[in-house]
């Protein structure tokens, strides 16, 4: 009987990360269009578009939370490569863990180059939103005996904890 191993994989959240912020472009050029917000112009056989910070803070937690509250945090990004949010205990967050978690994530929109860096240059591959939040993201994939956290563990010994 197979089990399901866990796994850190730096390239497939680079991946969910580069997916959810290239939609989080395309919303808020909807939203802007639609609302009437942000700066759309054009010239020179292309456009530009420009939104305050504030504009882009509000689109960006409503992509965020509205994933969280309807989907548990899987967001488009974290669909298609197939990786979830854990607890570091290897549990379902919470929803009050689960909106705090987002809540940084945009309170932390300028500096997340900061936050992208811990993604790669931790073994864990966790944010600064994870590690406060104490969460993590992990992708499944098929194993006959292991799931694999941080260091290697035997499935029944990860559901004995």
């Amino acid at each position: 009987m197979s089990k399901v191993k866990l796994e850190h994989n730096l390239g497939f959240r680079v991946l969910a990360f580069c997916i959810d912020y290239m939609l989080l472009f395309v919303i808020g050029l909807i939203f802007g269009i639609l609302f009437g917000y942000g700066d759309l112009q054009s010239g020179n056989g292309g456009f530009s578009f420009y939104m305050t910070f504030l504009e882009t803070m509000l689109v960006a937690a409503i992509y965020f939370a509205s994933f969280a509250i309807l989907n548990k945090g899987k967001t488009v990004g974290k669909l298609i490569t197939k990786i979830e949010i854990y607890s570091e205990d290897v549990k379902e967050l919470d929803m009050t863990n689960l909106l705090l978690r987002e809540a940084i994530k945009v309170l932390l929109f300028i500096p997340s180059i900061i936050s992208f860096l811990f993604v790669v240059f931790r073994k864990d591959n966790r944010s600064i939103h994870d590690i406060l939040i104490h969460s993590q993201v992990l992708r499944k994939a098929v194993d006959k005996e292991y799931v694999y956290l941080i260091k290697p563990q035997k499935l029944e010994e990860a559901e004995a904890e």
